[in-house]
């Protein structure tokens, strides 16, 4: 698939809802071999201003957007910001949801609002090498695929995480995705 035919099955499927955040990457989503998936958006930090292919997402403008909204990066942004920092020299990150509306909390996210289409668009589309599941729910979606070609990582929130338990996820990562392409 190519970014053009990406970008058209995104919109069909989405609707070109604004409400909606299907994903966050830099550049190119067909070029992420790492997802990084929670159960659904906790910031409603709009998609569409920043998806522009064919360059694809552009997170330095997404980033300062979100700054300007927050005012400071939470405690989720600030362990997805460091572990797709530490993997760079090994691979790009997807950050992703399960579920792709914005919600403050698990409970306020409509049952209307509580669809899979766009994650599992995403995981047939780009194919990743590794996934991590964050948070009980993610995780439970997560271990629930009957059938996957990627590996699973898989863990509580990612606001609960240390630093050290994040560098040492990007560790184990990086460590997996280097066995990989070499054996």
């Amino acid at each position: 698939m190519n970014i053009r035919d990406f970008d058209l099955e995104l919109r069909a499927l989405t609707k070109e809802d604004i409400a909606i955040r299907p994903f966050v990457c830099d550049g190119s989503p067909l070029e992420c071999r790492v997802f990084i998936v929670g159960f659904n958006p906790a910031s409603s930090v709009p998609f569409w201003p920043f998806w522009q292919p064919p360059r694809g997402f552009d997170k330095a403008s997404w980033d300062a957007e979100y700054l300007r909204i927050k005012g400071a990066w939470s405690p989720t942004r600030l362990r997805i910001n460091r572990l797709s920092c530490a993997l760079i020299p090994y691979a790009s990150c997807l950050e992703t949801n399960i579920y792709s509306y914005p919600s403050r909390d698990e409970k306020s996210l409509t049952a209307s609002r509580r669809d899979t289409r766009v994650f599992e668009f995403l995981l047939e589309a780009v194919r990743p090498a590794v996934v991590l599941f964050h948070g009980e729910k993610a995780t439970s979606f997560g271990k629930s695929l009957d059938e996957h070609s990627f590996h699973i990582k898989a863990g509580k929130h990612l606001r609960f995480w240390r630093y050290e338990a994040v560098d040492a996820a990007a560790e184990e990562i990086s460590s997996w995705l280097k066995q990989k392409a070499g054996g």
